[in-house]
């Protein structure tokens, strides 16, 4: 009976950069986005390889859905102030 070879295959290490952009994209989005574009070349150029491309894609992914939908809540929070808050003001300079 032959023996049996086993091959062994090295998983690459996923960078821990990718894992603090992803932290980083859900608290604090811009910061989630640059370390992200960081993370994904340092992985796109290292040799040899590191794993966590897709981490880093999520990261820039969810940074950019933050940061859109923060600019629009700003938005929405401005035009809310400056449309109802003469309204409030007056009702309390009543008294």
């Amino acid at each position: 009976m032959p023996a049996t070879q086993y091959q062994v295959t090295q998983v690459p290490q996923t960078s821990g950069l990718a894992v603090g952009a992803l932290v980083a994209a859900i608290f604090i989005p811009i910061l989630g986005l640059i370390l992200g574009y960081v993370a994904r070349n340092d992985i796109r150029s290292a040799n040899p390889p590191k794993g966590g491309d897709g981490v880093a894609t999520a990261a820039i992914v969810i940074g950019w859905i933050f940061t859109i939908l923060g600019f629009f809540s700003l938005i929405f929070f401005i035009f809310f102030w400056a449309e109802f808050m003469p309204l409030f003001l007056d009702s309390y300079s009543e008294y």
